[in-house]
């Protein structure tokens, strides 16, 4: 939690670092209406939360390849060509027996608004497949 100063700062601070974290998660973000509607969601978000980040050690704490290994239900595995974490995604594919992996072009649309559709029917198309379907960009 951001240490509360006279000069108002930590908030400066606070916002500062939601911008980063944007960024690093949506390389072309932008602080235009949609970016700036996109980080008060999440300042307000912290505000509510109290900043209450005990989640992020316990997920932190979790080992998750242990539990990868032992889902037996099919599963979607989704990337993007610029997510921080398109490193792992193949070692995802072969940790879980009944997977199927995508990867979106660019960013990753969960970041983004605007390609809602684009993400739900990647989503939609493989429950309807009942886990089978193999999109033609999936991996």
């Amino acid at each position: 939690m951001p240490q509360p100063v006279a000069d108002g700062s930590h908030l400066t601070n606070w916002w500062q670092h939601i911008l980063s974290q944007l960024q690093t998660w949506q390389p072309d973000f932008e602080l235009d209406e949609l970016g700036g509607a996109q980080a008060m969601r999440i300042l307000m978000n912290d505000l509510h939360s109290r900043f209450d980040f005990s989640g992020h050690k316990a997920l932190a704490e979790f080992e998750l390849v242990d539990c990868l290994r032992r889902l037996s239900v099919p599963t979607l595995a989704l990337t993007a060509t610029t997510d921080p974490l398109r490193d792992q995604h193949d070692k995802v594919l072969s940790l879980v027996a009944r997977v199927q992996g995508h990867e979106f072009q660019g960013g990753h649309p969960i970041h983004d608004p605007t390609r809602a559709d684009e993400y739900v029917d990647v989503v939609v198309d493989f429950i309807e497949s009942g886990g089978s379907w193999r999109h033609p960009q999936a991996r």
